[in-house]
């Protein structure tokens, strides 16, 4: 079951200079969370690269949300982190058909829906169930009913997908982490770093 989170240090050197730009190098970066779930290792070998030699580690408390945020790409500047998931399968059903626990999300008309390998324990939050969107075959996608621990269902309405196919949560072509954070009211940083381990996890440079 692909479960993949790239990272773009491309995006991170980008905005760690718009940092510096805009408040110097004297600020704290915090890399708390593992980075937000974007490993801290990383953002710190970058930061220093770039002339910042301030970090924010467990336990420390005084930080900037709007520099967390620009360093990230998660409230201005480009988005360092795209995960991703895949389709397990597909079904078409007839209208009035009740998709997952409860069926609190019904079907109006014939619909083909998408089985996403993800779930809560990923990190998907519950509170996206019948409200957040991925992005399957370069369109956005209802999330179709709650949200279960491995796997979500996805409305592709008349359109069709295949096994394997990626399922962009957000990032790369899908809906952003800001997005998310409209829809759930989950903090976008409270969202990357909430991401489990099963998702694995490449450093890219584009």
């Amino acid at each position: 079951m692909r479960r993949s989170i790239s990272l773009s240090r491309a995006n991170l050197d980008a905005n760690l200079a718009l940092v510096a730009a805009t408040h110097g190098t004297d600020v704290v970066v915090d890399v708390r969370l593992d980075a937000y779930g974007h490993g801290a290792l990383v953002v710190s070998e970058r930061a220093r690269a770039a002339g910042f030699t301030r970090f924010a580690h467990e336990g420390d408390e005084t930080t900037d949300a709007e520099i967390a945020g620009i360093v990230y790409g998660t409230a201005g500047g480009a988005p360092v982190m795209a995960a991703h998931g895949e389709v397990v399968a597909t079904k078409r059903l007839p209208a009035g058909s009740g998709i997952s626990y409860g069926y609190t999300y019904r079907l109006e008309r014939d619909t083909t829906v998408a089985l996403v390998g993800l779930g809560y324990a990923d990190g998907v939050p519950r509170l996206a169930s019948s409200r957040g969107h991925v992005e399957i075959g370069g369109a956005r996608r209802l999330v179709a009913g709650r949200i279960a621990m491995d796997q979500f269902m996805a409305d592709l309405g008349d359109d069709s997908a295949l096994p394997g196919d990626d399922v962009a949560l957000w990032g790369g072509g899908g809906p952003t982490v800001g997005e998310w954070t409209a829809t759930t009211g989950i903090p976008s940083l409270a969202l990357t770093s909430g991401l489990g381990a099963r998702f694995s996890r490449e450093w890219v440079e584009s």
